[in-house]
């Protein structure tokens, strides 16, 4: 998760947030780090999908569809005797990051520059670059602007937030993943 910025905490109104949430966010879906079981520290990485929850859906069963397909190429090789390596593990998830980006499947996510608040896309497919949108926005700004992107495309487009981001009171709890 990256660091808040000092532009950053100065473009924070939580009531402003609050109210771009209220009135425009879908219903939370909370995605807890995958390791955390083991490390609880990795829960700061927890995040929320505010927007796009079909979108974010297509990417759960997709990525559900490759553990299925690891697992079973996996059990393969061991049957011979081998072991699939990490290369070869991580080739099979930069392959669904490509199919996806065919797709036109794309998670943006709140984040912060030396600007201020922004929006960035979570991978490196497509080229240009990172920051989608203006400089010194304000966190609810980027957030109406996340949010709304998503709604453009709910099929494709899905928009995340880290739960240390979001004001206090609106984490959603473990129980509702």
């Amino acid at each position: 998760m990256p660091v808040i910025c000092k532009e950053a905490h100065a473009l924070t109104d939580d009531d402003a947030v609050r109210a771009v949430l209220d009135a425009e966010a879908d219903e939370f879906i909370l995605i807890i780090h995958p390791d955390a079981k083991h490390d609880p520290h990795l829960r700061k990485y927890d995040r929320v999908v505010v927007a796009g929850a079909e979108a974010y859906a297509r990417y759960e069963a997709e990525r559900e569809a490759l553990r299925k397909t690891v697992a079973e190429r996996e059990a393969q090789v061991r049957a011979v005797g081998g072991y699939l390596t990490p290369r070869q593990r991580d080739d099979m998830l930069c392959g669904m990051q490509v199919r996806h980006h065919r797709m036109g499947l794309c998670e943006f996510a709140l984040s912060t520059n030396i600007y201020g608040w922004s929006v960035n896309k979570t991978t490196n497919l497509g080229g240009g670059r990172a920051a989608q949108t203006r400089r010194g926005m304000t966190k609810s700004e980027a957030i109406a602007w996340g949010i709304q992107w998503a709604k453009a495309d709910p099929n494709r487009r899905y928009f995340t937030i880290y739960t240390a981001y979001l004001p206090e009171g609106y984490a959603p709890s473990e129980e509702a993943a």
